[in-house]
């Protein structure tokens, strides 16, 4: 058998997803986490986005998405660290910015080398007197006991 049960995560705002466990001699459980943004710099301005932290069975991924960012350059910090830039940009669909981490390095996505959750995450302009416009935390997922029926 190779699922066990679904656990529950709760991952704010509303939204809830769900890991599987597997059973007993399976050696993975994976996990998924979606956290929405916070517009820290002017709540009317409509900047809505979500932080989402992937962990599969070959890699972990850490994926930062906004809209209605302002044009513009903007740094990402993670726990106070510097992680990367990220660029506002309009699109068909809007003005759209993400930064993309993952364990497994490919294209445009940065190395995953932190643990971004339980972290505050800040996005802060470049040009704008390093203004902060959105924030967010990731918690940390659910912990499975080897004792758990």
């Amino acid at each position: 058998m190779f699922l066990k049960r679904a656990l529950p995560i709760v991952a704010g705002a509303g939204i809830c997803l769900s890991a599987f466990a597997p059973a007993a001699n399976a050696q993975f459980t994976s996990e998924e986490i979606v956290r929405q943004v916070v517009p820290t710099f002017d709540v009317n301005s409509g900047i809505d986005g979500v932080l989402i932290y992937e962990q599969l069975r070959n890699r972990t991924d850490f994926t930062i998405v906004i809209e209605n960012l302002p044009p513009g350059a903007y740094t990402v910090t993670v726990g106070g660290q510097f992680r990367g830039f990220m660029s506002s940009f309009r699109s068909n669909k809007g003005l759209f910015a993400e930064l993309a981490f993952s364990t497994r390095q490919r294209g445009d996505t940065l190395l995953l080398n932190f643990e971004p959750r339980g972290e505050l995450i800040e996005i802060r302009s470049v040009l704008d007197d390093d203004r902060l416009y959105a924030s967010g935390r990731l918690p940390f997922g659910v912990q499975v006991s080897e004792n758990e029926p």
